[in-house]
């Protein structure tokens, strides 16, 4: 084991606002495979230690600010280790071998408080861009359409199409986001 300490390597992976299980899920297989997350980087680099190949669970908490040192302290007093915090995401890892039940695997204690999450995920990642996307669609559409911008035969009419795409794309990713963290709350509320 002493040969592969100290290796570390960066990943890039893409999750949103909605992809954490999904990202939970990613970190837990890394781990399986010899690489121990150790710091997270905006907007998408994830730091990994090389380890021994091991079963662990990662959970991901937002609160839209850095982990505390009390509260991390009470997350430790549950056996779990912090490992990062990323723009108000903080990530947290326990060993399969500490896990008894199942809900030793989870660091929430009930439903209410993961849909406390998905709320705080709504209201502070989700509504902000959606309030930004209209305040720069709505007025470059209105611009566009007011100026009948000439699509293909100008430098404007390039650059309109290029703001549409990259707006366009955001669209998208916000109803992606939006529908996902929809469908986890009609799941929490059960």
């Amino acid at each position: 084991e002493e040969n592969i300490m100290g290796k570390r390597t960066t990943k890039v992976r893409v999750f949103t606002i909605a992809d954490y299980i999904e990202e939970q899920q990613w970190l837990e297989q890394q781990h399986r495979r010899g690489w121990r997350l150790v710091k997270v980087v905006p907007p998408c680099f994830f730091v990994f230690e090389a380890c021994a190949p091991e079963e662990s669970v990662y959970r991901i908490e937002y609160h839209n600010r850095r982990a505390a040192a009390d509260y991390i302290q009470m997350y430790e007093d549950y056996g779990w280790e912090y490992v990062s915090s990323c723009m108000g995401w903080n990530y947290f890892c326990k060993s399969a071998c500490d896990i008894s039940d199942a809900r030793d695997k989870e660091i929430f204690s009930d439903a209410e408080d993961k849909l406390a999450m998905v709320d705080r995920i709504i209201k502070t990642r989700l509504m902000p861009v959606l309030v930004l996307l209209c305040a720069v669609l709505i007025p470059n559409v209105r611009i566009m359409m007011r100026d009948n911008v000439s699509w293909w035969g100008s430098a404007e009419g390039g650059t309109s199409i290029v703001l549409l795409v990259f707006i366009g794309i955001d669209l998208m990713l916000a109803i992606h986001c939006a529908r996902k963290l929809r469908k986890l709350r009609k799941e929490l509320e059960k």
